[in-house]
C-alpha cells in the first residue's frame, strides 16, 4: 500500500490522472495484480481518485504507513 501510495505521489505532479502502467511501472517490487486492487482500495477509501480507463489521481499526500493502515 506505502508503495503504491508513494509512486502515486511521485508521479502525480499535474492535473492529469496518471495511467495503471504508469504506476505498475514505478513499482517494480509490487504484482502487476496486487498495484490494480490497491489503486482501487485507495480510491475507495478516498485517498485516491479513479478517472475511469484515464487513470488515477492522488487526493491525500503525506499520509503516514499508520494512516494508511488504519483506513
Amino acid at each position: 500500500i506505502m508503495a503504491v501510495h508513494a509512486a502515486l505521489g511521485r508521479l502525480c505532479t499535474s492535473e492529469s490522472p496518471v495511467t495503471l502502467a504508469a504506476v505498475q511501472a514505478d513499482t517494480p517490487g509490487v504484482a502487476k495484480s496486487k498495484v490494480r486492487v490497491i489503486l482501487k482500495l485507495l480510491a475507495e477509501w478516498g485517498v485516491a481518485g479513479q478517472h475511469g480507463r484515464r487513470g488515477f489521481s492522488l487526493r491525500q499526500r503525506g499520509l503516514s504507513e499508520a494512516q494508511l493502515l488504519r483506513l
